[in-house]
């Protein structure tokens, strides 16, 4: 069986990927988080595959970007150095690493150390600057807008809109998950990646509201069926995962 590791394993991202590659034969599912008990070492030893999610995106110190960014990324690149290992590595970038920010910079640099690693072991690396990504499992206040305004909504809160004309990018989950798993059966180049995901759906803030309001007032005849296919469907599930008592996303939103 190939093995394959998940960094960020407990993460929104994670735990939807990990979600369905248990699902798939021929595969040893090896979840990394900050809790896990192995060592790197040991995680990460004979790994044939590697996604790796973990990163910080708002840390209450600063300088946190770059220890946990870029430091891990170099950890991990240190140890399969070491063991004289060439995984196949699928790392979660963001669109802001074209910008000037500490986060934008810290994932730049992250990139860095991969690109630097392809270089010197001709391990096949693939790159997602992600922007928003959105789904079951995320965090209200933490993760996307699109959570936040689920669990509001979904629970009668207010919602603040600072712009509503600011317009996002966002991608949904299981095409994430699906693109990423694609990778699985690609036969390695060798090469350094860039990849995207499709479709990236364009929304303003005051229609994101609006669509999950809608929601809310038809939440007792709406079906999923009446919806069309497209960001609103995807919405749709997500803010179905949102309502109290669905999934864990209760428990999630209590905690911010």
């Amino acid at each position: 069986m190939k093995k394959v590791v998940v960094t960020g394993s407990n993460g929104f991202i994670g735990k939807n990927l990990i979600e369905k590659l248990s699902q798939l034969k021929d595969y040893e599912i090896v979840p990394f988080d900050i809790d896990t008990k192995l060592s790197f070492e040991k995680a990460f030893d004979n790994a044939a595959f590697i996604y790796h999610l973990a990163g910080e995106n708002r840390p209450k110190n600063i300088d946190d970007y770059k220890k946990v960014n870029v430091g891990l990324t170099q950890k991990i690149v240190d140890v399969l150095d070491n063991s004289k290992q060439s995984p196949t590595i699928v790392f979660t970038s963001s669109i802001q690493a074209e910008l000037d920010n500490p986060y934008g910079l810290s994932k730049r640099e992250a990139e860095e150390v991969l690109i630097k690693f392809n270089k010197k072991k001709k391990a096949t690396i693939y790159i997602y600057r992600l922007p928003g990504v959105f789904g079951k499992w995320s965090r209200p206040n933490y993760n996307t807008v699109v959570a936040t305004f689920c669990f509001n909504i979904a629970r009668g809160l207010d919602i603040k809109i600072s712009d509503p004309s600011h317009v996002l990018e966002l991608v949904y989950i299981e095409d994430v998950v699906s693109s990423f798993i694609d990778k699985l059966s690609t036969k390695g180049n060798f090469s350094f990646n860039r990849c995207t995901v499709n479709p990236v759906y364009k929304i303003t803030l005051m229609d994101l509201a609006e669509t999950i309001y809608e929601f809310k007032r038809k939440e007792k005849f709406l079906k999923l069926d009446d919806i069309p296919e497209g960001i609103k469907k995807c919405l749709y599930i997500t803010y179905q995962s949102f309502l109290p008592g669905k999934n864990s996303n209760d428990e999630i939103g209590s905690k911010e």
